[in-house]
Order: C-alpha cells, then structure tokens, then sequence
C-alpha cells in the first residue's frame, strides 16, 4: 500500500495528533474509522491507519510506540515487518563497520542493526516508504543510518567495502498473495548469489518464512554457516540465514533453536524513547549438522516420572534423534516426539510436565477423563484436540494437560500432567 508523499509533514504540522490517538488507543478502529477527523489536513482514514500502527506497535515494537513523533507505516507493512523482539536478536548476529539493508522496507531491522555496526545503509525502492523511514531514523536519533531509495542490490554491487549485507525478500506475489520458496520471493536470492549480483561481502544473513523447509533452504542457498530458528513465546516467527562467500563443509552448518520470552509493560502513556527496558530472556541451543546426523533415540514402552515436550524452534529443526540424545531422554514413537525421564531435568528447551498417570485409550478411562479441566495436546494420534475436547467436554487450563499419542508398539494413550513452572 502507498504512503501518502506528504504524510510525515501534515502529522508533524498537527501536534494534537499523538495526545488525540493516545485517549483512543483502546478504541476499536473499525469504530474509530466512522468518527469524523477534527484535523483539517488530516482524513479520518489516515488517522485510522495511525491508531492501528500505534496500537500494533505498542506490542510489536514499543519502542516504535514510545516516541510520540513516530509516524506509522499502512497496515500491510506493520504485518510483515520484523518484531522488536526478532530485530533485536538479528543484529546480535552481526558486527563490523558497515551493512546494507537492500531491502529496507520501514527500517525495523536497520534501526537495530544501527546498534551494533558502525554505519547502515537503508535501501528502500518505493519513495514514500523510504522517506517514511528515513523520519523514524531521524526522531529516533539514529544517525549512523543513511537511508537511500533505489535497488538495494544493485547498492551493494556497487559498494565494494561492506562486512555484512541483510535481505528480507518480500513473500507476496503481485497479487499479493503469499509465497514461501526463495525462488518465489523478490529479490530471487538463490539467482542473485549464483550471478553475483551484490558484489564481495563477507557476510550475508537472510530472512524467510517461518513456513519455509529447513532442507529446502539448504538445497537453495550455497554456503550457508549458521540456521536460526526464532520464535517468541514458542511460536515460529523467522528463519535466518548466515551465508559465507567461500564453500563450507555442510556437515559443519550450526543450528540455533531461539525462543524469545519479552518482558515488557508498555504505558499508554509513555513518553520514553529508549527501549532498554523492554528486556527480553533468551532461551538458545545450538548444534551441528554432524551432531545431529550423529545422534540417536532410545525409546521405551512406558512413561516415566516427568515428561517433554520440545520447543517450537527445535520442533522446526527437524533435531528429533538429537533431542533426545542431547538431554538422555527416552522417546515414547518415532513419530509422536514426546520424550520422558525419571529424574527431573532443569534445562530442558520446551515445556516439561510431573506425570500423575498414563493409561490406555480405551472406554472406562475416557469416562473418567470426561467433563476435566485439562490442555490438550495430541502426538501422532487419530483424533485432533479439537475433535477430544468437543466429545469429551474438555475446557483448557494452564496447569493441568491430557497428552494423547501412540506409544512405539502402537499403543493409543492418554498421559494427565501438571506442568512445571520454568524458573
């Protein structure tokens, strides 16, 4: 969607605009959209746009919130952009003199980036998009971005110094409609590598769908050093890419499961710009492709004490066999992902749960688990939780689950668990 050329003037011109959406910002938008605008250079329309982007980024990206002269992308563009949460872990990846952002977009990731390289460079091809972001960069001090519009990979091709370069390739086609494989995004990143088209760098770090096939990624993209799966509050949001110039042995490739926990209140109120006090806890495991070829389960027939469930990301990775033997859990199937042990393990990356019973699924236990509160979670089974709940009459509860899934010698069961608080 297009941003209107003269946006950032009229809204700075009106300094009423930020106080008016402040007293509206729990109000509706499709509500707010039928009150007629009380500033004359200002459409009800763009004042709409502005309300959802300030309540957007109030979870999103409250550092974007917290400063009151920030003007707010369309619709569209806040959806696809990166989370402060994920552009923060981005640019801990990177360091050195300079990158380039060739494909720019609002300047999220550029603005974070900033923190950690001497100089960016923010390349945005659409013109009001770019001048919108150049005015965020300017109220948000961030003055070791220089914000160009044009082709950002033809920038890079003809900037010989540069330590990093970072692309997030747009996921829609034309038609707007959502696409996944790399060769299908724009800029076509496999084809810029194999025809050299950004010039010599040191370091290319990629961003794609959280859809996209890990071994699909590999097959597509030469070179690559580091996989980063990252997901905030265990849901999948981003992969990335770390990508050499020069050929490495593939059994060499490291794998990061992330998962980013944010720890924040953001005041409807506050007038804070600096964003160290959105804090965020790390959990993050890593292994190599040669680890991970290299590792295998042990099952058993029963469960034990406690039970596992692994985090999103390192579901995403495919580290099944390394999961287990990681952390000398025994699994339950080859298919169901689920591990247990009889002791207590602290560190474990996902959710883990004290089992109360295991039974078989069979009549006279489903009388009994009838009209329970109690999540549920299925692995490898023939009923959906949807389908359970609804014939079982179950309603959720954090504390306590029903696990249903198959055991290795094709037992059906139901596992009732309380969840263990992590620390």
């Amino acid at each position: 969607m297009e941003i209107p050329s003269d946006l950032a003037e009229r809204l700075r011109s009106n300094k009423e605009v930020n106080t008016y959406l402040q007293k509206h910002l729990t109000t509706k938008t499709s509500v707010f959209a039928l009150k007629k605008s009380p500033f004359k250079n200002i459409s009800p329309k763009e004042l709409t746009e502005q309300l959802f982007g300030m309540q957007t980024c109030r979870k999103k990206i409250p550092v974007f919130f917290s400063n009151p002269n920030i003007i707010y992308p369309p619709k569209l563009n806040l959806e696809q952009c990166s989370s402060q949460w994920c552009a923060d872990y981005k640019a801990s990846l990177v360091s050195g003199e300079i990158l380039i952002d060739v494909t720019g977009g609002i300047g999220v990731d550029s603005y974070f980036f900033s923190k950690r390289m001497k100089q960016v460079y923010h390349i945005e091809l659409h013109e009001n998009t770019q001048k919108l972001a150049r005015h965020n960069f300017k109220t948000l001090q961030a003055s070791n971005i220089t914000s160009y519009c044009g082709d950002g990979i033809d920038f890079a091709q003809n900037t010989p110094e540069k330590d990093w370069i970072y692309i997030d390739p747009s996921r829609r086609d034309p038609k707007l409609k959502k696409v996944f494989f790399l060769e299908d995004c724009l800029p076509n990143v496999p084809d810029v590598l194999e025809h050299k088209q950004l010039g010599a760098f040191k370091h290319l770090l990629i961003k794609t769908s959280p859809l996209l096939d890990i071994s699909q990624g590999l097959k597509s993209l030469l070179h690559v050093l580091e996989v980063h799966v990252v997901a905030v509050k265990n849901e999948v949001k981003e992969l990335l890419w770390v990508v050499t110039p020069t050929k490495i042995d593939k059994h060499d490739i490291r794998f990061y499961a992330v998962n980013l926990i944010p720890k924040f209140n953001a005041s409807l109120t506050s007038k804070k710009t600096d964003d160290s006090n959105h804090q965020v806890t790390t959990q993050k495991i890593s292994f190599t492709r040669s680890e991970q070829h290299n590792s295998k389960s042990t099952f058993t027939t029963e469960v034990f004490e406690y039970l596992y469930e692994p985090s999103a990301s390192l579901l995403k990775l495919g580290a099944f066999d390394w999961i287990g033997f990681h952390y000398k859990l025994s699994k339950l199937h080859p298919h169901a992902h689920l591990y247990t042990s009889c002791e207590l393990l602290p560190d474990f990356m996902g959710k883990t749960f004290k089992v109360i019973w295991q039974k078989p699924f069979e009549k006279k236990v489903l009388k009994k688990i009838t009209k329970q509160k109690a999540s549920v979670v299925t692995r490898n089974f023939k009923m959906t939780p949807s389908e359970l709940r609804k014939k079982y009459k179950l309603t959720e509860s954090d504390r306590y689950f029903l696990f249903f899934t198959t055991q290795k010698e094709g037992k059906l069961v139901v596992i009732y668990c309380e969840k263990i608080p992590k620390p």
